[in-house]
Order: C-alpha cells, then structure tokens, then sequence
C-alpha cells in the first residue's frame, strides 16, 4: 500500500436505513407472488414449475427470517451462504429429490424474473456464483453421505464440508473476523442484540469491501488489511443508537444479562427440588 492509500481513513460508514424483518418478510413474499405468475405465463412452462417455486421460497424465507433482507439488497455473502451450506442443511431434506438438483437453475429463473419483470440490474457475483453447478452437487451429495456415517466419522466429515466453505469466503473476502476483540469471539447462538449487531457489521464489511474492489490501486492484501482496520474501529466505536455504546459493551451486557437469567433459573430449579 503507498503512503497516500495509507492516509485515506476507511471506517463502517453507516448511513442506510434498513427495514425489519416484517418489511422485508412482506416484500419477499410479493416478489415470490409475482415470480409464480411470472412463471405461469411463461411459454415453456413445464411441471417445474413447482420445484421452482418451491427453491424460491426457501431462498426468499432465508432472505427474510436469517438475513432479514429484501432480496433488492442481497448481497455476494448471502447468496453463496444460502447456495451451499443453508439451502443443503434446512432445506434439502424437506424438498422432493429432482427440486434439490436445481436449485441453481431455480435461481437464475428467478433473477431472469428480477431482470425482465422489475428491471433490477443483476450483479455480475449472482451469475458466477449459480454458474458453479458443479460445487453445490458435490456439497448436497457430500452432506447426504454424512448420514451412513457413525458418529465420529460424520463429525470430522461434517467440520471439513463446513471449513471448505469458509475458507472459500475468506479468500473472497466475504468472512466476517470471528474474533471481536482480543480473547473475546462472536458467540453461536447470539442474544439478539448480539445476532443484530453482527448482521449489522457483516452488511459495513461487504460495503466497504465492494468500494474498495473497484480500487484498480488496490491489492487484495491491501483490501484486507483496511477491512479488518474498519472493522476493529467499528467494535469499540460507541453509535447514537446504542445509547452512546460501543458495540462490543452492548454484546457484553447482553451476554452478562443472559449469564444472571441463566443462574436465575437454574437456581429456581434447585428451590423447587
């Protein structure tokens, strides 16, 4: 990095207003609405219709419920964390055997649908991602393998099938650090100041990180370094609106007040005994 990128302060500017999960939840379902009409019209319609439907559904419920996004401000993260880990963990099971195997095609009929009915311009992340057929196959058969397997060997199977992809988003760049500061990580599951609080951090880093690509000056080592930067500023910076809190004391009082219900309870259970 030359001296003058150096100079340049980067930080998680964050000025868009998001919608809740309600919002997003009934934006989704009319665009899911409309695509199923979209896709009635359509002159090669065919008995896929409803393997179709039933892929988007999935999607679009992951956008509302976990991401708690529209799917007009989908970002590169989600789409790859839904493609080959959601979708293959919470989904596949429920889902008839032929719908499984296209869930990239059902996809790319969707932001066809996206482009052509609600003239959104597709980034050019959505095709290459659905473009890798291959990987998701073999990940969605990988995971059904791990049900011959006894237990310890699903474990250790099930950790590489997990690690794989998240070495695959951190080389792009798409992985938030799980670590918040020095000794202290992200917890799973969160509190849901915690759970908020990360979403919010992981919606900065991919902005930033989409900024920073279009930097020709820029080296990946470079990107990185200035994400993980922003990044460690944003975690101790205090916002207006978490009371003038940073996010890592509102992550911690969370996790104390969690601990004191905790003990709370357990020892309303002695009592009763």
């Amino acid at each position: 990095m030359t001296g003058e990128q150096a100079k340049v302060h980067y930080s998680f500017a964050d000025e868009e207003v998001i919608g809740n999960a309600e919002d997003a939840t009934a934006q989704n379902n009319l665009a899911l609405e409309a695509f199923l009409n979209w896709m009635a019209a359509l002159p090669d319609y065919t008995s896929q219709i409803r393997w179709h439907y039933a892929n988007v559904e999935a999607f679009l419920d992951y956008l509302s419920t976990v991401a708690q996004i529209t799917v007009f401000n989908l970002n590169e993260f989600d789409l790859r964390w839904f493609l080959f880990h959601y979708y293959i963990r919470h989904d596949s099971t429920y889902m008839e055997e032929e719908a499984r195997h296209i869930l990239p095609t059902s996809l790319a009929l969707f932001f066809r649908f996206l482009k052509e009915e609600k003239e959104w311009e597709i980034p050019q992340w959505v095709f290459e991602t659905l473009q890798n057929q291959a990987w998701f196959e073999t990940r969605l058969v990988d995971y059904q393998k791990l049900s011959t397997l006894d237990i310890e060997s699903a474990e250790l199977a099930y950790s590489r099938w997990n690690q794989e992809l998240l070495e695959d988003l951190d080389n792009r760049l798409l992985l938030l650090p799980k670590v918040l500061v020095e000794g202290i990580s992200w917890n799973e599951p969160a509190g849901w100041r915690e759970a908020a609080l990360y979403r919010q951090a992981l919606r900065l880093w991919l902005k930033l990180r989409q900024e920073l690509l279009t930097d020709p000056t820029l080296e990946e080592s470079d990107i990185r370094e200035i994400l993980l930067s922003a990044y460690a500023s944003w975690v101790r910076t205090p916002q207006e609106r978490l009371e003038n809190q940073s996010p890592i004391e509102v992550i911690l009082a969370e996790r104390d007040e969690r601990a004191g219900l905790t003990q709370g309870e357990d020892g309303l259970e002695e009592e009763d005994e």
